[in-house]
């Protein structure tokens, strides 16, 4: 099975990201007020368990504006007719609903998940993040790997990030980023390498605004031997509505400015961006390179965009897109297509699923294969209410030993059990008798709430036993296995 995991636009605010992808920053921040859902949210799972990069989460990207938490991810891929579990993401918060901290687990064999990295997060009284720390399971042993800590100005703008790694003794010092701004715009950034105890300027940014506070330009230098040396810069025109209008790079070359790329945006009356232009400059005049077409309904909402590249003169057809939306709004499917042979072809398609409150709680990526749209990938998404004690409520204040599900059953059952804190706990079932039959968990686990699968396929009809232990706590439980 062919599994290609589609290319996607994706922004988090994140202190690593600044500059680097103001590009991407600019183009959303300034384009037409759309919809917001919550598939932002799921861009954002997505890019963690393809990095596995558990420092990308930011509260905002857990925390809905309709006022729920999102506490569960999980991740399958489509094999052999069903769906089957890959990884696990969890979210616990505090009170203030702040993001404390995240786990990402992998489905075991032996149908259980286990923790094999895990970040925990502190912020101060105006709920800004101060320190970020992840650390990595090694034979049983949790390992501190990476700390991130952040210093605010008066109105909450981050004004230092300093980066460090683990060696087993102590933190050491790798990366930091400074950041100077006129009121809440930023106008400074630089980025330094830690070398032979001392910090070393590396790159800099210098941003300057309108009186409306949008981006006119900004220009990326890196560091020479004695003094700060050009690199490139971006120029920003506007709209009267504030949307913008141009965007220009300019990169750095003999001691000289060279003009690269152009993007100009067009929108409809009611601010939807309609068209994007990309040229090229050719040393006289500017050179079509592609292009999108979008078009939207009477909500706003996007439902096709085309993407055409330049071509003996004249724009040729290359990629499209259909969406289609709930009477909610709420984005339920997308289909991608690509132009073959002068026909165009599906490629790979999304499909969306919410519950009454509007969450997204599932998300299929589809893919062509046989001649047909086949299953390749599927995220599933849980929530609890901001309203609820979420430290509490979302972290067991207990060991608890839930009854088994279904009971009776034939010929598997599931076993959950909840750990309010870091304890080495086993689940062992015996038969009537008292005797061993076997272990579903024998390891450490971190506070939260699990699941453990029992198969009895090989297993005479009878009552069997199930004993947690953990600890001075010890729990035994009684199931029928019923063919």
């Amino acid at each position: 099975m062919k599994i290609i995991i589609p290319f996607l636009i994706l922004f988090l605010y994140n202190p690593n990201l600044t500059a680097q992808n103001s590009l991407d920053y600019l183009s959303i921040k300034n384009s037409p007020q759309l919809k917001i859902n919550n598939n932002k949210f799921v861009k954002s799972l997505i890019n963690i368990f393809e990095t596995e990069d558990l420092e990308t989460i930011n509260t905002k990207d857990f925390t809905l504006e309709n006022g729920f938490l999102l506490v569960e991810t999980i991740q399958q891929t489509w094999n052999d007719n069903t769906w089957k579990n890959n990884y696990r993401y969890f979210n616990y918060f505090d009170e203030r609903n702040n993001l404390v901290r995240g786990e990402l687990q992998s489905w075991k064999n032996d149908s259980t998940w286990q923790t094999y990295s895990r970040a925990f997060y502190s912020y101060d009284e105006n709920n800004n993040r101060i320190e970020f720390q992840d650390q990595m399971l090694n034979e049983n042993q949790w390992e501190n790997y990476r700390r991130y800590t952040y210093e605010y100005n008066g109105r909450n703008n981050l004004l230092v990030q300093i980066n460090q790694l683990w060696d087993e003794l102590k933190w050491n010092n790798t990366y930091k980023i400074a950041l100077i701004y006129y009121g809440n715009n930023l106008i400074d950034e630089t980025h330094y390498n830690w070398e032979n105890y001392r910090w070393v300027s590396e790159k800099h940014w210098i941003f300057s605004y309108n009186l409306n506070n949008n981006v006119l330009e900004e220009l990326g230098q890196y560091w020479g031997e004695l003094n700060w040396i050009n690199d490139y810069k971006w120029i920003y025109s506007y709209y009267p509505s504030q949307n913008i209008k141009n965007r220009t790079y300019n990169y750095w070359e003999s001691s000289d400015w060279k003009i690269g790329t152009k993007s100009t945006y067009t929108y409809d009356s009611n601010d939807n961006l309609i068209e994007s232009l990309w040229q090229l400059w050719d040393g006289l005049k500017w050179e079509n390179s592609g292009r999108n077409i979008l078009e939207f309904d009477n909500h706003f909402n996007k439902i096709q965009r085309v993407q055409y590249y330049w071509r003996d003169n004249e724009w040729k057809n290359f990629q499209r897109w259909f969406y289609t939306y709930d009477i909610n709004n709420n984005n339920l499917s997308e289909l991608a297509q690509l132009f073959i042979d002068s026909t165009w072809r599906d490629d790979h398609a999304i499909l969306y699923a919410y519950d009454e409150n509007n969450n997204l709680i599932e998300r299929i990526h589809q893919f062509w294969e046989n001649g047909q749209l086949e299953n390749g990938m599927r995220f599933l998404f849980r929530y609890i209410p901001e309203s609820e004690d979420t430290l509490n409520g979302n972290l067991p204040s207990e060991f608890i030993l839930y009854q088994n599900y279904p009971n009776p059953f034939n010929p598997k059952t599931i076993i959950k059990f909840e750990v309010p804190k870091q304890s080495y706990l086993s689940i062992q079932v015996y038969n009537s008798l008292g005797e061993y039959i076997c272990s579903l968990v024998n390891e450490e686990k971190s506070p939260g709430v699990y699941e453990a699968t029992f198969y009895g396929e090989n297993l005479p009809s009878g009552i069997y036993f199930y004993r947690i232990n953990a600890g001075i706590f010890s729990k035994t439980k009684k199931m029928i296995l019923l063919k």
